[in-house]
């Protein structure tokens, strides 16, 4: 996978969130390359300190070779050079990118960084990209080779009014250069959570559907410190406060048991074995008392020797819990290791309408009535009419089904069941037939960005299948016509990841009436 850190806006971060989650996959055991292309140089003197200041070849030298005749060009891995870490090995950045930059884009070699690591894909399994505080050539390059752009946002009202700018310029690369490109999220940096200001304006992006990504970083002292030792945090302080969220963020990021392939799962089961060998949890002592709404349910000592085999599940009995708020109490008794706590609920509902729920992936579904109003130079055009809960239609009138999905992560092989009313039928008759999901843009309107869809038409639904879907806001839509009259109900749509069946969600009831 090949990231980028990319934003115009100088001092967000780009070069420590760059090194560091750099230094991360790598003490995984994934093979890992940094090119900096800043001609600043940061991140270069932030993995190699004292060495940055010697002669080695890098980013400056591979453009170089771009620009003239040479009999026998140097391979991409010539112009990488290992660092003091483990399976990190860095391009290196030089003053010199700074002269060469008008012959780089006078020329048009916009496309050899991408060629560059398209070669060397069999040596490295990630790679990221510092980029330096403007859009230009370096920056263009880094956007057309990526296939995820990860965006520094500091908490204020500068950055937000550029961030907007910044999103529709990946929206242009992926239209005009390189279609694997995917916002994978908004990293906040500098987060101050005990100012108001900070905390508005991020909830602002989340309420816009923005990609914005937990957790939110705060100001560090050690960070700087590791800035000054050329030591990423993960070997300075492998205890310190950000160490735990990035732990938190592989524990929240598998596929049910497991993560995206075999190899990923094994190296994320080592470093989690090793996160929890430093920080002494697989030696704990504690004790608590579990109580649901005052009532005492269990009382457990856990130690090392039971760490794994100790009950860990308690039922709650019917009789314990009531209509409305329910309170569930841990309290710790003795022992100081951390306690880790979930609670899941089965129920049946008795509301009518049924309303929309969701984990991880959220469903909407609209039905609009096409009326079609004769024009002079387009024949008959159809007007979507919104079809709110309980309203009417006539047998024979068209209408169109819209269903919004909104994805928290990247996700494979998910399953939504279109539950339709009985008075109305699907107008194709053919399953299989071209149908695409949509990426919806934050502002309105659609990004271009599409994925294909299988639909099946059955009896009581429509099935549609998507095997990939990214993070974001997509939107499908399909046609019924309204035939049988009576008053019907039309279920929610049901939709789960095949794989991963505590993603899922379902929308909302919708009840129509069909008459003559």
């Amino acid at each position: 996978m090949r990231h980028v850190v990319f934003n115009q806006k100088g001092g967000v971060g780009k070069s420590t969130i760059t090194c560091n989650l750099a230094a991360i996959s790598a003490a995984e055991g994934l093979r890992t390359l940094v090119i900096d292309l800043d001609p600043q140089g940061n991140s270069t003197h932030y993995l190699l300190g004292a060495l940055a200041a010697g002669k080695m070849p890098g980013v400056a030298d591979f453009f170089e070779q771009t620009l003239k005749f040479t009999v026998r060009n140097a391979r991409t891995l010539e112009f990488c050079v290992a660092t003091p870490w483990d399976n990190l090995h860095l391009m290196p950045s030089s003053p010199a990118l700074e002269e060469m930059h008008g012959k780089l884009e006078s020329r048009y070699k916009i496309y050899k960084l991408r060629d560059a690591l398209l070669e060397v894909e069999d040596d490295y399994d990630v790679v990221y990209i510092d980029t330096p505080p403007a859009l230009n050539f370096y920056t263009r390059s880094a956007l057309i080779a990526a296939q995820g752009v990860l965006i520094p946002f500091d908490c204020d009202d500068f950055s937000r009014r550029a961030l907007y700018g910044l999103l529709e310029v990946v929206q242009e690369i992926q239209a005009d250069h390189n279609k694997e490109l995917m916002v994978e999220g908004i990293v906040v940096n500098q987060f101050q959570p005990r100012a108001s200001l900070p905390l508005r304006t991020v909830n602002e992006l989340v309420a816009e559907g923005l990609p914005v990504l937990e957790p939110y970083l705060s100001a560090s002292v050690r960070i700087k410190e590791s800035h000054e030792r050329a030591m990423p945090m993960i070997h300075l302080d492998p205890k310190h406060k950000l160490i735990e969220p990035v732990t938190n963020w592989l524990v929240k990021n598998r596929r049910g048991a497991q993560w995206s392939n075999t190899r990923d799962t094994a190296i994320v089961v080592l470093t989690l074995n090793d996160y929890l060998r430093v920080s002494g949890e697989v030696q704990p002592v504690v004790g608590y008392e579990l109580s649901v709404n005052g009532t005492p349910v269990t009382t457990k000592q856990i130690t090392a020797d039971d760490a794994l085999s100790a009950p860990s599940k308690f039922d709650i009995s019917r009789e314990l819990l009531h209509d409305g708020a329910n309170e569930i109490s841990i309290v710790r008794k003795n022992g100081s290791g951390p306690l880790y706590f979930s609670a899941a609920a089965e129920f049946f509902s008795l509301e009518e309408p049924l309303k929309p729920a969701g984990n991880e992936i959220f469903v909407r579904r609209e039905y609009f009535k096409l009326v079609n109003h004769p024009t002079l130079l387009k024949g008959f055009v159809s007007e979507r009419v919104p079809l709110n809960d309980g309203e009417t239609v006539k047998s024979g009138d068209r209408v169109e089904v819209v269903l919004t999905v909104e994805a928290k992560n990247n996700y494979e092989y998910l399953l939504f069941e279109d539950l339709k009313p009985a008075g109305l039928e699907a107008v194709q008759i053919r399953s299989g037939e071209n149908l695409f999901v949509r990426e919806l843009k934050s502002g309105g309107g659609f990004t271009g960005r599409t994925r294909w869809v299988y639909q099946e038409l059955r009896d009581r639904k429509v099935a549609l299948f998507i095997d990939r879907l990214p993070e974001g806001i997509w939107q499908l839509s399909y046609e019924m016509r309204a035939e049988a009259p009576g008053a019907f109900h039309a279920l929610p749509v049901l939709g789960h990841a095949m794989y991963v069946p505590e993603i899922r969600t379902n929308g909302a009831e919708t009840r129509l009436r069909v008459v003559d």
